[in-house]
C-alpha cells in the first residue's frame, strides 16, 4: 500500500507546477495536426488507446467521451480522478492510475498542466474527457522524464472524474464542548490548538467528537481518504504534523495509527473531527521522535474532505 501512495503521490505532482514548463513547445501556428488516436473503454475501466499514423499537435483539442451527470468542476476544486497519460510520439502508455492503484487527486489551479485544466473545468462528475494536448499545453519543452516524456512530445490524457471534495471547512470555537482544546485557525486554515482551560491531565481512552457533521458518504476501514488535519501532543505548544499548509495527498486508513483506525470509520465526508489518541492506541511506550513521548496524549483535528 506504501508504494502505490508513493506512485499516485508522484502522478499527482506530474500534474501540477508544469506551467513554466508548458510555456513554449516550439510549435508553431504553422505546423499541421497529423495522425488520429481512438480510445475505446467505459467509464471507470482503463481505457485503451490506439494511434494510427505519425501523431502530432500543435492545437489542444477536448473530446467528452462520457457525459457524467453530478456537479460542475470549478476552477479551485479538488477533484477525485483516474487519469490515463500516452505518449503521442511513441504511442506508449506512459502512467496510469489503473495500473498504479486507484483514482488521484488533481487540484483546479494555475499550475496545474493546461491541458487538463481547461478541459475538466465546467465538465460534470462522472464523465470521460479525452485531451489530445499539444506539447504547450502538456509537458512543454521541459518534457517529463519521470514517464518518459520527451521535450517536445504530444500528449493525450484521458481523465476519469470520479467526484468532487467537499469544501475546505471551518468551524468556531462555540461548535466546540467546554474543556475541549480549541481549534485555532487563520484565515480559516487550521494553525493548531489552544489547551487554555482543559485539564492537566491528558485523557487515557481514545476518544472522538465531530465538531462538524458532513452530509457525504461514510468511510470505511479501507477508505483510501483525502483529509486536511492537524496533531499536537495534549499541552503541546505546537503541532508535530499537518498538511493544511501542502499539497493534499491520497491517505489510507488503513496504514495510520490504531486511533485513526478505530475511530474514523462511520465518518462522513464533510465531516470535522477532534481526535483523542493515548499512545496505546497511538505510538506506544516508545513515543515517535522528539515531539512525542511515550506519555503523550496526541489530539488531532481532521477535516474529511473525500474518499479516493
Amino acid at each position: 500500500m506504501r508504494r502505490v501512495l508513493v506512485l499516485l503521490g508522484t502522478l499527482l505532482l506530474l500534474l501540477t507546477g508544469l506551467s513554466a514548463c508548458g510555456e513554449d513547445s516550439g510549435s508553431s501556428s504553422s505546423e499541421k495536426d497529423s495522425g488520429t488516436v481512438t480510445v475505446a473503454g467505459t467509464f471507470g475501466a482503463e481505457p485503451k488507446v490506439t494511434f494510427e499514423g505519425d501523431y502530432q499537435r500543435s492545437t489542444t483539442k477536448a473530446t467528452v467521451l462520457t457525459e457524467g451527470k453530478g456537479e460542475a468542476v470549478a476552477t479551485g476544486d479538488t477533484v477525485v480522478a483516474n487519469l490515463y497519460i500516452a505518449n503521442g510520439f511513441n504511442g506508449e502508455q506512459a502512467a496510469s492510475t489503473w495500473d498504479e492503484g486507484g483514482a488521484t487527486l488533481i487540484g483546479i489551479t494555475d499550475s496545474t498542466v493546461p491541458g487538463i485544466r481547461d478541459a475538466i473545468v465546467g465538465q460534470s462528475v462522472g464523465s470521460r474527457v479525452q485531451v489530445e494536448a499539444a506539447p504547450k499545453d502538456a509537458f512543454g519543452d521541459g518534457g517529463n522524464e519521470g514517464i518518459a516524456i520527451a521535450p517536445g512530445d504530444p500528449v493525450v490524457f484521458v481523465v476519469d472524474i470520479v467526484s468532487k471534495l467537499a469544501d475546505p471547512i471551518s468551524s468556531k470555537a462555540s461548535d466546540q464542548k467546554p474543556g475541549q482544546p480549541k481549534i485555532v485557525q487563520k484565515d480559516d486554515q487550521v494553525t493548531g490548538f489552544d489547551f487554555t482551560g482543559t485539564a492537566k491531565k491528558a485523557p487515557t481512552t481514545t476518544q472522538a467528537f465531530t465538531i462538524i457533521q458532513g452530509d457525504g458518504p461514510k468511510i470505511t476501514k479501507n477508505s483510501k481518504l483525502a483529509v486536511r488535519y492537524l496533531g499536537q501532543v495534549w499541552g503541546g505548544k505546537k503541532p508535530f504534523d499537518e498538511n493544511y499548509s501542502k499539497d493534499l495527498q491520497p491517505l489510507a486508513l488503513a496504514d495510520t495509527v490504531a486511533g485513526w483506525r478505530k475511530m474514523l470509520p462511520g465518518m462522513r465526508i464533510g465531516s470535522r473531527v477532534l481526535l483523542y489518541v493515548p499512545p496505546a492506541d497511538g505510538y506506544g511506550a516508545k513515543g515517535k521522535g522528539k515531539d512525542i513521548k511515550g506519555t503523550d496524549t496526541m489530539v488531532f483535528v481532521i477535516d474529511i474532505l473525500g474518499v479516493v
